[in-house]
């Protein structure tokens, strides 16, 4: 039997990455993007913070889902 794991899970799980586990990448992020609304290298800058915490978000539940998938059942 075939594991699966659900592509909703996945990015829910993304988004929970997004939020929480990199904290400290998503509210600096956010605020220099606040910020850059005046001020257009704030902006720039908070893009990319947030495109960072983006690819390390996606990148370790990608890493997880890989992990249950194919560990094997052997004992």
């Amino acid at each position: 039997m075939e594991k699966e794991y659900p592509q909703k899970m996945f990015w829910l799980f993304v988004l929970t990455n997004f939020l929480f586990h990199f904290f400290y990448l998503s509210v600096p992020g956010i605020i220099l993007c606040i910020v850059g609304i005046w001020i257009k290298t704030c902006l720039y800058i908070g893009c990319a913070v947030l495109g960072l915490d983006l690819i390390l978000s996606i990148a370790e539940q990608s890493r997880i889902r890989n992990c249950l998938l194919y560990t094997s059942d052997a004992a």
